[in-house]
């Protein structure tokens, strides 16, 4: 709520993960970077949940499927209606507008390109997404097996270790032809590409905490997808993340609200 605090502090908070991704050299660190940018709000190259195993109810297990999409669908990335490529152009230049406001965090020649600054680094994050976008499928399909025969170049082991997970040691591959396709294609990609997709990922996992130009940017492209036209108050996001990031300390003290006395009672039984 200390929104004097937030001005003041800019970008400073995102300088430690722009450091580590400008150390990016191939698909391996950056799958690794990936991973340790998770508590950033980042979800880039695939998404990760804890659920049941389809074969052993009683066993939870990592499940890793296809991800690392900012727009809706792939629909919104490879479309070749006119429409559609119009809306990626406008969304190419929000990408610019957000990395210029945070300082370009990278610019045109971290992305591998002449001049251009934040224009060329969000072309290079977009045609990442889009590259990403081109192997995600309409319906996973359950599969479980070793990750390294679906991706040898990218080392899982370390993947997890990165993130805090080093004891995992089975996983569920939703979405096993993501994988494999996937990996294939970002172990041809040149570090400027990847680091590139990896600065837009932070920027748009952390703009509602960043300053009032880059949220307000940020929501300015959320209005265009959803037609909401107003932010609501900032009490209102803060309280929404908190139950978000804590469901199971903030589900008792509902509970206790809506349901006193007997009516909890009748409820439990």
């Amino acid at each position: 709520m200390d929104e004097a605090a937030i001005e003041a502090a800019g970008t400073t908070p995102l300088q430690p993960a722009l450091a580590e991704i400008a150390r990016v050299r191939d698909a391996q660190s950056a799958f690794e970077t990936a991973a340790r940018l998770q508590p950033y709000g980042v979800e880039a190259f695939y998404s990760t949940a804890m659920e049941p195993d389809y074969k052993q109810p009683r066993v939870n297990l990592l499940m890793l499927t296809q991800g690392g999409l900012s727009l809706p669908s792939r629909d919104y990335y490879l479309g070749d209606e006119a429409a559609t490529r119009e809306r990626l152009g406008r969304y190419t230049k929000h990408v610019a507008r957000m990395l210029t406001l945070v300082g370009d965090a990278g610019g045109g020649r971290a992305a591998g390109h002449r001049g251009g600054g934040a224009r060329d680094c969000a072309g290079a994050g977009v045609a990442a997404a889009r590259a990403i976008a081109r192997h995600r499928g309409d319906l996973p399909q359950a599969f479980a097996g070793e990750m390294r025969a679906l991706t040898p170049a990218i080392d899982w082991s370390r993947v997890f270790a990165a993130a805090g997970n080093a004891a995992v040691k089975q996983v569920n591959v939703a979405t096993p032809e993501f994988f494999r396709n996937t990996g294939v294609v970002l172990a041809k990609s040149r570090k400027e590409v990847l680091r590139a997709y990896l600065r837009w990922k932070l920027v748009s996992g952390a703009a509602p905490h960043l300053s009032r130009a880059v949220e307000a940017q940020d929501f300015a492209w959320a209005t265009e997808l959803t037609g909401q036209q107003e932010l609501p108050p900032r009490w209102r996001r803060c309280v929404d993340r908190t139950v978000e990031a804590l469901p199971e300390a903030v589900g008792p003290d509902f509970v206790a609200r809506a349901f006193p006395g007997p009516a909890r009672r009748r409820r439990t039984r």
